[in-house]
Formats: C-alpha cells, sequence, structure tokens
C-alpha cells in the first residue's frame, strides 16, 4: 500500500464466518488436512472466530479431509452449535458433504442467505458441484474472493 493510503476495512467480510476465509495460510483455498492440522489443538479456539465458528469449522475441516473420527466430530458439534443458525448449517453441511447428499448440501444455502452469509452460500455451492460450482464461482468473484479449487 502507497505511504499516506488509509487502508479500508474490507466490504466483502461483513460476517463473522466469512473470517473463516483466512483459516490457514490459504484462505479457503487451503487443502482440507491443512486446515484439520491447524484445528487440532487443546484449546477452545474461543479467539476471533468464538467457539461456535471453532467447533463448526473444525467438524466441517475433518470432514472434508475424511478424517476417520469425522463421525464422532460432526456429533459433538451438532450438540455444541445448537441455538446458533449459521455454526450449525456449517456442521449440517458438512455431514451432507460427507454423505454426498449434494440436496442436503444444497438446502444449507437457505440458512446461510437468511443470515447473509454470502460467502458461506457461494462456498456451498461450489462445494456441491455440478451446475452449482458454476454459479457458487461466479458468487466468490462477485465478492471479489479467488475461486476455490473443486473437491
Amino acid at each position: 500500500m502507497p505511504a499516506g493510503t488509509r487502508s479500508r476495512p474490507s466490504s466483502v467480510l461483513k460476517q463473522p464466518e466469512d473470517v473463516a476465509v483466512g483459516v490457514g495460510d490459504g484462505g479457503h483455498q487451503a487443502a482440507a488436512t491443512d486446515v484439520v492440522r491447524r484445528l487440532l489443538h487443546d484449546g477452545t479456539g474461543s479467539g476471533h472466530l468464538g467457539q461456535h465458528w471453532y467447533i463448526a469449522l473444525r467438524a466441517e475441516a475433518t470432514a472434508l479431509a475424511g478424517s476417520p473420527n469425522a463421525r464422532g466430530r460432526l456429533a459433538d458439534a451438532r450438540t455444541i452449535t445448537a441455538g446458533h443458525p449459521v455454526a450449525s448449517a456449517i456442521v449440517e453441511r458438512a455431514e451432507a458433504l460427507l454423505d454426498k447428499d449434494q440436496k442436503r448440501v444444497l438446502a444449507t444455502t437457505d440458512t446461510f442467505g437468511a443470515a447473509g452469509c454470502r460467502y458461506q452460500s457461494a462456498r456451498t455451492m461450489v462445494l456441491a458441484g455440478g451446475d452449482h460450482a458454476a454459479r457458487g464461482a461466479a458468487a466468490l468473484a462477485d465478492l471479489r474472493l479467488a475461486p476455490m479449487p473443486p473437491l
């Protein structure tokens, strides 16, 4: 940034869940196993993401990585995130991805949309694959974010 220029808050990162874009050094492009490695520690993750976000994102990363303990993590996450609609939707999406259930994956876009979580809605479409992935990629481009690699 040139000297004398002030940094502006991002117009993209308006929702607390959008901080998830920065999880891992490569943002949403980081390999799921890399994200799991960073999230699997003994802390509560209560920093800037908050415990609900931490638990939901850890469960999703574990599911995307195909970890053998993904089901257990998802069950724990479902209990902990109950009452937090967006974190619960991330957990639901993770379980649907693990089950390879595209219809359930896409059903979470309603929750994300109602909460104004445009990044999570776009991410969901990309993760759902098929024709939805192109719409999700376009939505990410509209948010001025780098494209996500396919699963």
